[in-house]
């Protein structure tokens, strides 16, 4: 909610296309890889990458933060890309996760961040 200083407005347009229809074509997207990190059968986080190198998704079930999660599919991600043979992969941040964002971009150097304009 940091992102959207709780206003319904901005909230409800970042919710926009998170449907079941908009999920069901982003799973079915052959040029995406979608990794999801579970517990004894309970989804922890779901990350998605393009075929280009953009990091579509990298989402973390609240009682899941602070546990490397978010760093463990954002690895596996990473290692997809140069397997791949590309150079680096990219993503936008939210204002809340710019500064894990940018940890992670110095220690790996395969990750280019950008910071949404808000």
């Amino acid at each position: 909610m940091t992102d959207h200083r709780k206003e319904e407005q901005e909230i409800a347009g970042w919710l926009v296309n998170k449907t079941v229809e908009s999920w069901a074509l982003w799973v079915s997207d052959a040029a995406s890889r979608l990794y999801v990190a579970d517990y004894e059968g309970e989804i922890l986080g779901v990350g998605m990458i393009s075929e280009k190198g953009e990091i579509l998704l990298n989402y973390v079930n609240p009682d899941a933060r602070f546990h490397g999660v978010s760093k463990a599919l954002l690895e596996h991600m990473e290692a997809s890309v140069v397997a791949q043979g590309l150079a680096c992969c990219s993503l936008e941040s939210t204002k809340t996760a710019y500064q894990f964002y940018s940890n992670q971009a110095t220690r790996h150097r395969t990750l280019a961040v950008e910071r949404k304009a808000s």
